[in-house]
């Protein structure tokens, strides 16, 4: 069903450890998953579709694309947690399995207070896909190229991961991203009314 959520799966991390009073973000993928597990199946049961073909357990995949999210942060930041969910209506998702990381801990750099980053990917279809991180280590408005390296900046060596053949990435039109578009960053407004108050 193209731009619709419904039997897709949705790979979300708790971020904790930015002080009070925001305690806690959430970082999302969408992906797929082969099958139809069950709610309550084991990670190490539950298959994830990968770009190239291949497939692997969502414990493999969880812990390597936390590998390159927690690049974008520092490490009083960790990922207490991954859930996978599966879209039962478009507003409405079903629990199915979740776990916890070998290095839930972020990796360096100084965390920018109410700023979000968002990196865009075309998908095959031609859908969008978008990784949004929320009081990461990037800041400063821009709305950039997104360059893929593998060597570069912490956005730049997620988007090589996301286009390489061990990426789970889809967009809601259920194809894996194929290009990398824009790194944009700007401040959340709602992440800093609540950290600084209405002005």
């Amino acid at each position: 069903m193209p731009n619709s959520r419904i039997g897709q799966y949705l790979l979300e991390y708790t971020l904790e450890g930015f002080g009070a009073p925001v305690n806690s973000h959430k970082l999302r993928a969408n992906i797929m998953v082969s099958g139809a597990p069950a709610g309550g199946t084991p990670p190490a049961s539950v298959s994830v579709l990968r770009k190239g073909g291949a497939s692997a357990n969502l414990q493999v995949v969880a812990d390597e694309v936390w590998s390159y999210f927690r690049l974008m942060y520092p490490t009083i930041v960790s990922a207490s947690a991954f859930t996978l969910w599966k879209w039962a209506t478009n507003t409405a998702k079903d629990f199915i399995s979740a776990g916890v990381l070998t290095t839930p801990a972020g990796t360096a750099g100084v965390l920018q207070p109410a700023w979000q980053t968002t990196l865009t990917f075309r998908a095959g279809s031609g859908g969008i896909a978008k990784l949004v991180f929320i009081e990461a280590t990037t800041g400063g408005n821009q709305r950039a190229a997104l360059i893929p390296n593998g060597a570069g900046t912490p956005p730049q060596r997620i988007a090589a991961f996301a286009l390489s053949a061990n990426s789970p990435f889809q967009a809601l039109d259920n194809s894996f991203v194929v290009a990398a578009l824009r790194d944009s960053r700007q401040e959340n407004e709602a992440v800093r009314d609540r950290r600084y108050g209405t002005s």
